[in-house]
């Protein structure tokens, strides 16, 4: 687990955690309680879409480089324009590492995300069903409760929420740090036993 990522997820969800509980935002993001580099998300259906309505769910996975290598997107919510339960092809995931830029932020992710549902299907994960099945799904997608994080549409708009993981946030971002050092430490410690023990075994063999 990178120091640098640690830093660059607890910000960015301090960044993002106002934006979002504003009236009439278009998406929710947040990291789960056990694993700040898992996060997940929810974005309202594009206006004017067959999308438009619904409510997607689905999931980013961070690797311990980031932000100098890009997320897997999962999307979790049937929808009809992307596979569920795989890892999303797209320029801002880690299909395109060559395109992959560390400035780009979750925030920009999912505006990207949000964009490509109206556009045409292309690339691994995607789908191209029929409007009609896309405006039903949008209506099914309200009924859509995530069992990982329990998300659901009631709680896209309960702000007690957000209480809830910014406890945990502050938490990990005072104690984190700590954790994961020594975390390394009892690393550290085995591997040079475990060298040393073999050294021994050698040299007494």
């Amino acid at each position: 687990m990178s120091g640098v990522g640690v830093k660059r997820l607890l910000n960015e969800y301090r960044e993002l955690e106002k934006e979002q509980w504003e009236p009439g935002s278009w998406f929710r993001a947040y990291p789960l309680e056990e694993d700040l580099f898992e996060w997940h998300f929810t974005l309202k259906g594009p206006d004017g879409t067959p999308f438009e309505g619904g409510f997607y769910h689905g999931k980013i996975l961070f690797p311990s480089e980031y932000p100098l290598k890009p997320p897997d997107i999962v999307m979790l919510t049937p929808n009809g324009r992307f596979e569920t339960g795989q890892r999303i092809c797209l320029s801002i995931s880690s299909f395109h590492e060559e395109t992959w830029q560390p400035s780009w932020s979750i925030r920009s992710m999912l505006l990207g995300l949000c964009s490509m549902f109206p556009c045409k299907a292309e690339g691994v994960g995607a789908l191209n069903c029929d409007p009609e099945v896309q405006r039903r799904l949008a209506r099914a997608s309200l009924n859509f409760h995530c069992r990982q994080c329990h998300f659901s549409l009631s709680s896209f708009e309960n702000q007690e929420k957000v209480v809830s993981y910014r406890s945990s946030i502050d938490e990990y971002g005072s104690s984190g740090f700590m954790k994961m050092f020594h975390r390394l430490s009892v690393r550290v410690v085995l591997t040079i036993l475990f060298i040393a023990l073999g050294i021994l075994f050698m040299l007494f063999c």
